[in-house]
């Protein structure tokens, strides 16, 4: 009986440790529920306070963007105002002028004697005399053209010392001169022939035509007026 009694205690405890066992998980997993159940509504939370935030976000924003829109209009528009009041301002300046000056000539024996102000839109712009005819037709200077030939009959020198040394060498190597390197000692010198002709040609004798001024009389003609 005493080892039946024995193992009866075992048993109850071992019942006992079981039941603990499931009670300490069902309390594990009701738990685990609840703080999974606290973080989802903490994630959902948060989400509507981001979207509230950007929303937020974005009207700000856009009414930033509209003031900016507006005062940038105001301003353009307030300059626009500006601008034609300062026409306005000039137009109504140069009306006086000619009005002054008008009045200053009126009972005058010489009529026009003060003569009316440029607009103030021409007054940056320098006079100019009108020219009847203007034909500069200059000649090179002899010291120029003379330095220019003796560097193109120098280069010419050397460009033809150059080919006769580059056919002799591929004679002597039993070859012949590439095709493209003939060609462009051919090129470079028609280049400076040419050039010799063009300054030979400058060197003739060309006239140059007087410019004469129509706007301003000679003293001569004004003395015999007088």
């Amino acid at each position: 009986m005493g080892g039946d009694s024995r193992v009866q205690q075992m048993l109850v405890e071992m019942v006992q440790i079981q039941i603990g066992k499931t009670r300490v998980n069902d309390f594990v997993d009701e738990r685990s529920e609840y703080m999974k159940m606290i973080a989802e509504e903490s994630q959902r939370e948060y989400n509507r306070i981001a979207m509230r935030t950007m929303k937020n976000l974005d009207a700000t924003g856009s009414k930033v963007l509209r003031q900016l829109d507006q005062d940038a209009y105001a301003i353009e528009r307030e300059l626009r105002i500006a601008k034609a009041e300062l026409e306005a301002q000039q137009k109504e300046f140069e009306e006086y002028q000619i009005r002054s000056t008008y009045s200053r000539n009126e009972g005058l024996f010489f009529k026009n004697l003060y003569d009316a102000p440029l607009p103030l839109r021409s007054r940056s712009t320098p006079y100019q005399p009108k020219l009847k005819k203007v034909t500069i037709v200059a000649a090179p200077g002899r010291d120029f053209t003379g330095s220019y030939k003796q560097i193109l009959y120098g280069s010419l020198s050397l460009v033809i010392v150059s080919f006769i040394w580059s056919s002799s060498s591929a004679f002597v190597a039993g070859s012949m001169m590439r095709a493209s390197k003939f060609a462009a000692y051919g090129i470079i010198i028609s280049i400076l022939m040419s050039q010799l002709a063009y300054v030979k040609l400058l060197t003739g004798d060309f006239d140059l035509e007087e410019i004469e001024d129509s706007t301003v009389p000679s003293e001569e003609s004004s003395k015999n007026d007088v």
